[in-house]
């Protein structure tokens, strides 16, 4: 199974947003910086069978963002486990209910990413820049993995 995972993109400063921190937008560097990196996922030519996001407001933008832009779009489907506190139980029951898909883009967030990437890869946490994707290769019958790769936002724009 190929396993995507995207951090958000850029959102609005905390300090600059009054509002419930589930609600926090991408800022406008973000919303234009995943668009233009959207742009080079898709001329990948990559194919995903499902997009599962986080419900806060900066994922699932980025996730939309992304799933506009596929050469065959693909809409975000909301996930309560993918909201900050995301782990390896709630990653493989979230797979175990999806037996059969090959090819899945997870979009949430810091810490959660680099621990659960740098675990399956078998080595330590990665650090994971906002909007930063990778690709691991996971066995779902013995939850070994292999990193293929990992690009920070700034490549694909």
């Amino acid at each position: 199974m190929r396993l995507f995972f995207m951090r958000h993109a850029e959102a609005v400063d905390r300090d600059k947003w009054k509002g419930s921190e589930s609600l926090r937008p991408l800022s406008e560097a973000g919303e234009r910086d995943t668009a233009r990196a959207a742009k080079r996922f898709a001329g990948l030519g990559l194919h995903l069978d499902l997009i599962l996001c986080s419900p806060l407001v900066r994922a699932l933008r980025t996730a939309e963002i992304i799933g506009q832009a596929l050469v065959k779009p693909v809409a975000p489907v909301v996930d309560d486990r993918l909201s900050p506190g995301f782990d390896e139980d709630a990653l493989e029951d979230i797979l175990d209910e999806r037996e059969g898909v090959e090819s899945i883009l997870l979009v949430g967030h810091e810490p959660d990413f680099g621990i659960i990437v740098g675990s399956l890869a078998g080595c330590a946490r990665i650090d994971f820049k906002k909007g930063a994707l990778a690709l691991v290769d996971v066995d779902p019958d013995t939850w070994e993995g292999r990193l293929l790769w990992l690009v920070p936002q700034s490549l694909m724009l």
